[in-house]
């Protein structure tokens, strides 16, 4: 789920969705929430601020979980775990996304916080303290470098706070970018990115016999990873390409196992194929190479 900001440009999901799942991505239900113009600041801050008031996060929030999520799963083929479930937002968007990844663990188990509006409350950083960590989560922290003064220090602040809550490093990705601004062209280049992490680790079908012959340990990777093809003999070449099916690196096969450097191809999300000795590729896993 995201939440829409103030301006009406597109982060055109529909169109990065469409280009994953042209690449092998299994694709995602994704419901966008459109915010009370006026009322905006109301709807998307869980506290208030002394200048701009605010506040109503918690009735934005039990609508989503109470009323919009149980209209989805009750009328569309999802997967309705927190396994399988993010929210996803910018700006204030981002806060409020934030707070109810934390508020509701339960229910989701993953967030996207980009360019958060962590400077309207304080009490952004002591809600995560007070409640801590209380099931595995991903989450993803992303910000620009040309947004303002406090954004990079705020982000990182956050980063640090979820560390003293409980969550561990695997389970947070902090990203910045020298060029990123707080605007939607930033957060639609970047969408593609975030979601490939943030689902990195789901299963994609209990019918995807290629997802059970092949292991790719450690997943997410700093350095170096080990892809093992038991159960896969008929593969001849992996291909790694970039999230638009930009083909990055191939590797021929000459034996069950093959290490990919981060050196490879550097920081980011990843698809890895098969292709086998009739040129037929198919879709194994996403990689994610840490920083």
């Amino acid at each position: 789920m995201t939440q829409a900001p103030a301006s009406k440009a597109s982060w055109e999901i529909d169109e990065s969705m469409n280009s994953l799942i042209a690449n092998g991505d299994p694709g995602a239900i994704v419901v966008g929430i459109d915010n009370g113009g006026q009322y905006r600041i109301d709807e998307l801050t869980p506290w208030t601020n002394p200048t701009y008031g605010g506040g109503d996060g918690d009735l934005y929030i039990d609508f989503i979980v109470q009323t919009l999520k149980p209209i989805v799963d009750a009328n569309f083929r999802t997967l309705p775990d927190r396994e399988h479930t993010a929210i996803i937002g910018s700006s204030s968007g981002g806060l409020v996304s934030m707070y109810a990844a934390i508020e509701h663990q339960d229910i989701f188990g993953k967030a996207g916080i980009l360019s958060p509006s962590f400077w309207f409350s304080e009490d952004a950083y002591t809600h995560v303290l007070n409640t801590g960590k209380q099931d595995d989560m991903r989450i993803y922290l992303m910000a620009g470098e040309q947004e303002s003064s406090t954004m990079i220090p705020n982000l990182t602040e956050m980063y640090n706070t979820f560390i003293s809550a409980g969550f561990q490093p695997n389970e947070l990705s902090f990203a910045t970018h020298w060029d990123g601004k707080h605007s939607e062209w930033y957060w639609r280049r970047e969408f593609p990115w975030v979601y490939l992490w943030l689902f990195a680790n789901t299963t994609v079908s209990v019918e995807d016999e290629s997802a059970k012959s092949v292991r790719v340990f450690p997943n997410p990777f700093a350095e170096s990873c080990v892809i093992d093809l038991n159960g896969f003999e008929s593969a001849t070449q992996l291909f790694v390409t970039d999230a638009s099916g930009r083909e990055m690196k191939n590797y021929a096969i000459r034996d069950n196992r093959i290490t990919i450097n981060k050196a490879d191809f550097g920081r980011g999300v990843f698809l890895l194929y098969a292709e086998n000795e009739n040129g037929l590729r198919r879709f194994l896993e996403k990689l994610v190479v840490l920083q």
